[in-house]
């Protein structure tokens, strides 16, 4: 026994003796925190290394000691640092301070922990790259505080995300630092950017108010994506992406290096997918080019991208019961007589037909049959190409000058079913749209005379050969063309005094109007000019309508914006402070082309005074006639905020901001459709205040922070089904809530190959007055109803949200570095939306069963010299939770249910089920 203990004392001193020490570590951008490919670490006694294509160096058989290091990399500050070993293995995160002129620095707003006084979450790009996994972006950042993200029907590019419980209207959402949102309403349509991952280098969310120099309607929160930066080394990537359901994406990315006309990147990627609800096939393609070139203290840069896309959708919700009757006897819905079980990825808005050809042969019929297809009433298409031209003038190292000129111009629209006919045969058996008896319908009518449909009989002819379609698909377009200009003055006052200064100028007209998108076998489509139907306008008499013919309605939005901003900052030793104020006028006119036409005297406008079959004669000459416009309506918008930021040691730190934001409102918030003004329209105000904690360590980091958001005068505008079947159209002036909560996220290095994150977040959401709720139909006004939501929670997001993950690296091989991980985010107090003229009397709202959803992720890196393979698995909703990810209380779309805000009056949406990609990528 004294042997074998001698002997294990000496081969346990052996291993002590002969162990390897290791020094490890990573390379990274001090303020972007983007990773440094092929930076340069070399110690003092020779040994040299470089990062790989991740950031990231080793150095094997290192004696324990200490030891000095020089760090560099092309374009940065030389970094000289000393290094103790006292262990096995020594983890190092260095940061190096970029010298090269970069323009994202400066306009992009980017965000510092323990400097800058907000709450944020990063997601650097490994993230992105090991977790996305085929999503759209607001979905991986359901993983931080406050921050939900849906894909609504379920087709692919239809998510969208609320934070503190501001939908993405009141969520500002940037690209290097220039604003997204629709100037109009302020939505984001992410599928207009699915492919820009492939040049992302971080992506930073700034929960409240934010440290943006402009004023953006950032009350939920902003959003900003970070494209690759001036320093970005040379190389390139190809990915290739397989998942369940067809989907396929290739990708294409390649940055050169810097030589005499600059250094140019550009990336593309293709996808196509068969969708996880039925019948909702997609199709894109993403491209992007960026040019930059430094001329001694100028920086020039040029870029442009977009996403051509086309994707069809399950538009509206309806009750749980349609999906799965168990799961609706599960929360309380009696199901008996209820027709469903269709299935929880069952489609409503989609058919199939054959377009076959019937030939008379003497007395003999052939039928000449074609292929069936299949046919969406849904779909999306859109191309929104984005060009930037960027100038970073540094006149010295105390003063700055940037310009940035970008320009959008967004083409496409949205598909839907019209029908003049009965719809009594307008579905199958198994519920979907009978597009075939549509089909059959329209091909089989000749009309010798038209009847003016919900008017008097109009005496007509047309050729026998004529086909009226009483069905049709139209097509609501909503094309855009925006400009603006950025101008930047940044300026050191004193050493630690720094005070920007800049403009803010757009211009914007929306285009929208509606048209006969595919007649469906027929030749035309039977317009109306009858009052309260008019179909075609009072500018035509046109009643015969083809593909391409506007309908319904035409009319653009116009919209002006000018805005000024200033910052200051200070920062003496521990303390960082900033004090912003912006202000901004936003000026709209709406245009209408289906109403009589404007008369222009020299004094005076007769307003829509002139029809297509008026004839106005005065004085003899002819007048001036313009189509039906409003004039020009203003509004000016303020913004005042201030925060601190106090490091209290090198580990703790302690902030404040606050704000207050008077922004104007949108613009379906300011006309109603018959080019009026609504009454007592009024500035938005938002009144905000933010206290939170930070504790930074090699091994821990925590952040805790409490927010309290008054929103006074909040708009609502939306869509409800009327009791004829009807979709109609509401709009209310502006109710008030309040938003308080509060959010924690932590991140636990285990040891260096496991690491344990956490994040919760808890909300106090709540609207606190009522109002008046106008209704229209076929943008006509058909009734106004007053309600009362003091109290009401606010819906269409989970108020508690708790989530981790726990992650393990390890390396198979010298060179084979591979991870797992596992990630789990809970939600709960879940209410659903709801119309507020639908609230019962006791004002209460349908809450969402919660739930739980598991995501699983695996990866494998084989490293070679200048080159590196990956191969990756991610498994979404790993355990193929039943779960519904949206909800309408007491919804028009569930017939003949008492509105007693249950889960049997409710519509809903279920979420989507296991999704598995799986990728390899190429990088050189």
């Amino acid at each position: 026994m004294k042997r074998t203990l001698f002997y294990l004392i000496i081969f346990t001193g052996s291993i002590g003796a002969f162990s390897q020490n290791i020094l490890q570590g990573t390379i990274i951008d001090s303020k972007t925190k983007e990773t440094l490919i092929g930076a340069n670490i070399i110690l003092i006694d020779g040994t040299g290394t470089s990062t790989n294509l991740d950031g990231e160096f080793i150095f094997n058989n290192i004696d324990k000691g200490t030891y000095s290091a020089s760090i560099s990399y092309v374009g940065y500050e030389n970094k000289e640092i000393s290094i103790a070993i006292t262990k096995q293995v020594t983890t190092l995160n260095l940061e190096l301070k970029s010298i090269v002129l970069d323009i994202i620095n400066i306009v992009g707003d980017v965000a510092q922990f323990r400097k800058t006084p907000v709450s944020l979450s990063n997601m650097a790009l490994k993230k992105i790259d090991n977790e996305l996994a085929g999503q759209e972006i607001p979905t991986l950042l359901t993983s931080t505080p406050s921050v939900y993200a849906t894909q609504q029907g379920g087709g692919d590019g239809d998510v969208r995300i609320n934070i503190r419980g501001f939908n993405q209207r009141n969520v500002a959402v940037m690209i290097d630092g220039v604003p997204m949102n629709d100037m109009e309403n302020g939505w984001v349509y992410w599928s207009n950017w699915f492919g820009l991952d492939a040049m992302t280098s971080n992506i930073q969310v700034q929960r409240g108010l934010g440290a943006s120099k402009l004023a953006i309607p950032s009350i939920g929160g902003t959003i900003n994506i970070i494209t690759q930066t001036a320093h970005a080394k040379e190389g390139g990537r190809i990915k290739q992406e397989i998942g369940n359901d067809g989907y396929l994406r290739t990708s294409f990315g390649y940055t050169t290096k810097n030589n005499k006309i600059g250094k140019v990147s550009l990336a593309f990627s293709a996808k196509q997918y068969g969708g996880m609800v039925d019948q909702t096939p997609s199709k894109g393609f993403f491209y992007y080019l960026k040019w930059q070139k430094q001329i001694k203290n100028h920086l020039f840069s040029a870029s442009i991208f977009g996403a051509p896309q086309e994707h069809a959708q399950r538009k509206y919700q309806t009750g749980a019961a349609v999906f799965d009757k168990d799961y609706a006897n599960s929360i309380g819905i009696d199901t008996t007589g209820l027709e469903g079980n269709y299935g929880l990825n069952y489609n409503p808005n989609w058919g199939e037909y054959n377009n076959y050809q019937v030939a008379h042969n003497g007395n003999s019929i052939d039928t000449i049959w074609g292929e069936t297809q299949n046919i969406n009433s849904h779909i999306n298409y859109y191309h929104k190409p984005n060009i930037n031209f960027q100038h970073l003038w540094e006149i010295n190292e105390n003063q700055s000058l940037t310009n940035v000129i970008y320009y959008s111009n967004g083409n496409g629209g949205g598909t839907g079913l019209s029908s003049q006919g009965s719809g009594a045969d307008g579905w199958t058996n198994e519920n979907q749209i009978n597009f075939q008896y549509i089909y059959d319908s329209n091909s089989g009518n000749i009309w010798n005379s038209f009847i003016n449909p919900g008017g008097p009989a109009i005496d007509l002819a047309y050729s026998d050969t004529e086909k009226k379609s009483a069905y049709i698909l139209y097509s609501s377009i909503n094309n855009h063309y925006w400009g603006g200009l950025l101008s930047t003055y940044n300026t050191k006052i004193y050493s630690n005094l720094d005070l920007a200064l800049g403009i803010d100028l757009r211009s914007y007209r929306g285009e929208h109007y509606r048209e006969v998108y595919d007649l469906i076998g027929g030749d035309y489509y039977a317009g109306s000019m009858s009052p309260g139907k008019n179909s075609v306008g009072e500018n035509s008499n046109e009643l015969m309508l083809r593909e391409g013919d506007k309908i319904y309605y035409h009319n653009d939005g116009l919209v002006k914006w000018t805005g000024g901003f200033g910052q200051l900052e200070y920062e003496n030793g521990n303390i960082s402070t900033f004090i912003n104020l912006t202000a901004s006028h936003t000026a709209y006119k709406r245009v209408d082309y289906f109403k009589k036409r404007d008369i222009v005297l020299e004094d005076t406008i007769l307003s829509q005074a002139v029809g297509i079959n008026d004839t106005i004669i005065y004085n003899g000459e002819e007048l001036t006639i313009r189509p039906a416009e409003t004039e020009w309506e203003s509004f000016n918008g303020i913004t005042g905020k201030i925060g601190a930021n106090w490091n209290i040691d090198e580990y703790n730190n302690i902030f404040f901001n606050t704000g207050i934001l008077s922004k104007a409102p949108r613009f379906n918030n300011v006309f109603n459709y018959d080019n009026q003004t609504y009454y007592n329209t009024k500035n938005e105000l938002i009144k905000a205040f933010e206290i939170g904690y930070g504790y930074r360590s090699n091994k821990l980091s925590v952040n805790i922070n409490t927010y309290y958001t008054i929103w006074e005068n909040k708009p609502q505008a939306g869509s409800t089904v009327l009791d004829g079947g009807e979709l109609a159209s509401y709009n209310i002036n502006g109710i008030n809530a309040l938003h308080k909560g509060i959010e924690l996220d932590l991140a636990w290095k285990i040891s260096n190959s496991l690491k344990y994150e956490f994040m919760s977040s808890i909300g106090d959401w709540r609207w606190t007055s009522g109002d008046t709720v106008n209704l229209y139909l076929n943008q006509q006004l058909v009734a106004t109803d007053y309600f009362d939501a003091n109290g009401v929670y606010v819906g269409d997001a989970p108020q508690t949200q708790i989530g981790s993950s726990i992650s393990y690296n390890f390396s198979t091989a010298k060179n084979s570095k591979s991870y797992i991980k596992l990630k789990g985010v809970y939600f709960d107090r879940f209410f659903s939306d709801y119309e507020p003229f639908t609230l019962n009397k006791e004002n209460e709202v349908w809450q969402i069963p919660s739930y739980m959803l598991m995501s699983l992720h695996i990866g494998n890196t084989i490293y070679y010299q200048n080159s590196s393979i990956s191969g990756k698995i991610n498994i979404l909703n790993l355990l193929n939770t039943t779960y519904i990810s949206d909800a309408e209380n007491n919804s028009s779309y569930v017939e003949d249910t008492p509105m007693n805000s249950d889960a049997a009056s409710a519509s809903v949406f279920f979420g989507l089920g296991r999704k598995i990609i799986a990728s390899l990528e190429y990088k050189f």
